[in-house]
């Protein structure tokens, strides 16, 4: 329906023109270009020397382009449109030049970053003894007396200092920090034994220092000194690379255009290349086929091009192309999984689903009406690209849908007003019947499908019985509950039911007792599809959290706003609460409209499995790529 037709092609050339090719199919961004799994046929891959050289000029690039990105000039702001891509940009001789210099500059502040986090330790270890005015070298034992540096427990240290003193022991303290009190002890060598006891409940550790000589004060000046050379070492470096920040839009430049010679080469890996020449299988749109031959015939008359449709065991990449509205949930069936390359594109009967129970579960116009707004301003000035244009989309028909259904339930802002339809918390019954009802007509969508699916493969008798006889039992077995339409029910359930019992198990290995009993058994599938039908209630719970927890902060900004502090204040609390239900509930009816499709729906008859299709194209990173940018 949506799944856009594949063609296998299959393209032989003089390995001269390769290049060129090459470059002109990465334009057109047409052709995915199929590798090549045969282990015989390694000894044909391409040279991978130009591939890796290209990855090392890559990371070069952008560690220089990452290391001038504080320095560079404000690019217009938030709004800011991309850069049109200049190869004149790029001037190859300069642009070494600056890598070179940038490698150096930020290898040297590598080196500066290392010396000062090492002094700093330093610092940080000799600080707390910088108040000892004798040289280290002389803090030691003499003849007589015991002498050390040490570090007592924090609470303990006035206790130390007392029992010491009292001992006869002279005890200096020097600084006082969170891991404990450093002291500077000077006690005789006969009473040792004796202050052994004190020194141990005080939880003395000696403090021990090698390479250091002079006070601690000089040392510490001295690298202080250190310490500021290395910063203006740092600053003059930093200057430096402030002024090759000019080159930075050269950089980004010089990043994208060897992105896409990366690319190239990238696919240069999947050919299979003789001395002369080379093969390239690949995938190609069946409706961009005649502008690729032309394309090929222009450059390389004697190219060979043939052209298939796929074999049965092949698995084509898969393509979706639909209208602006089903194309805004493309990204919604990926997250899933793409269809069968041979299977159906659900976006097109997904879309209105989707925005239905969405709008259902938010169901607050004014809650709508800024979604729609706000998404809508996001598409036109920020210009976003694949699956974050494509929620922005999903907002704006989402906000219509809300917008609508809070009309319908009378809600705007958690506040109520006349309902065009009815207000769900006076008719919860009703709200639930809806949902169901809703849920029904889904799930009927969904086995509709499945049907359409057989008999587009030729199964007419398989979409009879088996989704046929589903709708006619779906149908019939409610009426039996309704008087009026219980004669009808009882019709169309003895039907659905009988035939799904002789018929279900048609395809079950063994005789007609096991087929019967297969058939029996998938009555059970009942079960199932009441489960599916109760899962829509979280449409009618989401609904109702929406307009209660709107309706608790316009309860409690009225309640502060009692006067002018508080009216400023409950306008602030007004605003920060309607976004977090905005948000929080926006953001719940996206994850739950996507699982209301990923289980309930797509159940029914959705055949997963497809891969992307990824061809070869111009891929840019920092600056947009214009028709003729590149030629």
């Amino acid at each position: 329906m949506a799944i856009v037709e594949m063609k296998k092609v299959t393209l032989v050339a003089m390995r001269e023109d390769c290049e060129k090719l090459l470059t002109s199919m990465q334009k057109m961004g047409c052709i995915e270009i199929s590798e090549h799994d045969d282990e015989e046929l390694q000894a044909f891959a391409a040279d991978s020397e130009a591939l890796e050289a290209s990855e090392k000029r890559l990371a070069q690039i952008e560690s220089a382009i990452k290391a001038l990105a504080g320095y560079g000039e404000k690019k217009g702001g938030l709004f800011a449109e991309k850069p049109v891509l200049d190869p004149s940009l790029v001037e190859e001789e300069q642009l070494s030049s600056v890598l070179s210099r940038l490698e150096e500059i930020e290898r040297n502040l590598l080196e500066i970053r290392g010396s000062r986090a090492r002094i700093d330790n330093q610092i940080e270890q000799w600080q707390p003894w910088r108040e000892l005015t004798i040289p280290v070298e002389q803090v030691k034992d003499t003849e007589h007396c015991h002498v050390q540096l040490g570090i007592v427990e924090k609470f303990k240290a006035d206790y130390f200092v007392e029992q010491m003193t009292a001992s006869g022991a002279v005890v200096e303290v020097l600084s006082r920090d969170r891991s404990g009190v450093n002291v500077l002890v000077v006690n005789h060598k006969d009473d040792s034994e004796s202050l052994a006891p004190i020194f141990k409940e005080a939880g003395f550790a000696r403090a021990h220092f090698s390479g250091i000589q002079g006070t601690f004060d000089n040392n510490i000046r001295m690298l202080e000194l250190e310490l500021a050379k290395l910063n203006r070492r740092s600053q003059t470096l930093s200057e430096e690379k402030r002024s090759l920040a000019q080159y930075l839009p050269a950089l980004e430049a010089a990043y994208d255009l060897e992105l896409i010679q990366r690319d190239r080469l990238r696919a240069t890996q999947r050919l299979l290349c003789t001395e002369k020449a080379f093969l390239m299988h690949g995938w190609v749109p069946a409706e961009k086929v005649p502008a690729l031959e032309k394309e090929i015939k222009k450059i390389s008359p004697n190219t060979v091009l043939e052209v298939a449709d796929p074999e049965d065991d092949d698995k084509p990449p898969v393509l979706l192309k639909n209208k602006w509205f089903a194309s805004q949930f493309e990204g919604v069936v990926a997250m899933f999984s793409l269809p069968s390359y041979k299977g159906f594109d659900p976006t097109t009967v997904m879309g209105p689903f989707f925005v239905l129970l969405f709008g259902m579960m938010v169901g607050d116009a004014g809650y709508g009406l800024i979604m729609s707004i706000l998404a809508a301003l996001f598409l036109k000035f920020m210009k976003p690209q694949g699956m974050i244009k494509q929620i922005a989309g999903i907002l704006i028909l989402g906000g219509v849908a809300t917008a609508f259904w809070g009309f319908m339930f009378g809600g705007i802002f958690g506040i109520e007003i006349t309902p065009w339809l009815f207000a769900p918390m006076d008719e919860p019954l009703l709200m639930l019947g809806l949902c169901f009802g809703v849920g029904f007509i889904h799930l009927l969508a969904g086995l509709g499908f499945a049907a359409y699916m057989n008999i587009k493969r030729g199964k007419v008798l398989d979409a009879i019985l088996d989704q046929g006889l589903w709708v006619l039992t779906l149908f019939g077995l409610p009426m039996l509950a309704v008087p009026q339409l219980a004669g009808v029910g009882k019709v169309l359930s003895i039907i659905g039911v009988g035939g799904l019992a002789l018929t279900a198990g048609r395809n079950a290995q063994g005789g007609p007792l096991k087929k019967l009993l297969s058939g029996l058994g998938s009555l059970y599938n009942l079960s199932g599809y009441l489960s599916d039908i109760l899962s829509y209630a979280r449409l009618f719970g989401m609904g109702l959290a929406t307009g209660i927890i709107g309706m608790v902060f316009n309860t409690v900004a009225g309640m502060i706003m009692g006067n002018p502090i508080g009216f400023v204040l409950g306008a602030a609390f007004l605003l920060v609460g309607h976004a977090f239900n905005l948000f929080i509930n926006a953001l719940g009816a996206f994850v739950h409209a996507s699982r209301l499709q990923y289980i309930e729906f797509f159940s029914k008859f959705y055949e997963a499995g497809g891969r992307t299709f990824r061809p070869l194209k111009v891929v840019t990173k920092y600056m947009q790529v214009k028709e003729d940018s590149l030629s």
